[in-house]
């Protein structure tokens, strides 16, 4: 793995959306996607969630979590002290929408901001020909541009211009935002 790629699984604190979070009871990595909290929140209420693709924390064989399963970052097997930044909490998962919230441990801080892009955006109706970033753990920050929609899926291309075999994502990128 080239080593800008590998920055993405370093240990960062507060916690961003980008980087890499691992489930040791699934076995399986994904990346964070962003740090959110809950809506209605009170202003002074510090809770926070991790957001991210539920299939990327249970792997191929399950469609959901139990309440508690630890997330680590960086990677940790669970035995060597490392305490979990965050816990999956089971009915904050949708499998129709493949999207979990985990709630982060107390103590652990987290932004809103995307490893390589800062703060994201405003959220905007996709268009043909829009141009569209991600942050994720496997191929690293990757641009494109969405060539067509449909009922419940888009799809993204590279650039005109861009290389052929340029890679806008992969197995890892999983949750990124």
């Amino acid at each position: 793995m080239p080593l800008y790629l590998a920055n993405h699984e370093l240990a960062y604190r507060p916690l961003r959306g980008g980087i890499a979070i691992y489930n040791t009871t699934a076995d399986e990595s994904a990346t964070l996607g962003f740090v959110a909290k809950a809506a209605g929140a009170a202003a002074g209420d510090t809770e926070r969630w991790i957001v991210t693709a539920l299939h990327a924390l249970t792997g191929e064989s399950r469609q959901t979590v139990e309440d508690g399963e630890p997330l680590y970052q960086p990677f940790s097997n669970g035995h060597d002290g490392v305490q979990p930044v965050a816990h999956a909490i089971a009915d904050r998962v949708d499998a129709g929408l493949d999207c979990a919230a985990c709630r982060i441990s107390d103590g652990v801080e987290g932004v809103g901001d995307i490893l390589g892009l800062g703060p994201p955006g405003a959220l905007k109706p996709p268009f043909v020909g829009m141009h569209v970033v991600k942050s994720g753990i496997r191929t690293g920050v990757t641009e494109g541009v969405i060539s067509a929609i449909g009922d419940d899926r888009l799809t993204i291309t590279p650039p005109p211009g861009f290389p052929r075999d340029y890679s806008l994502t992969d197995s890892g990128d999983s949750g990124a935002l």
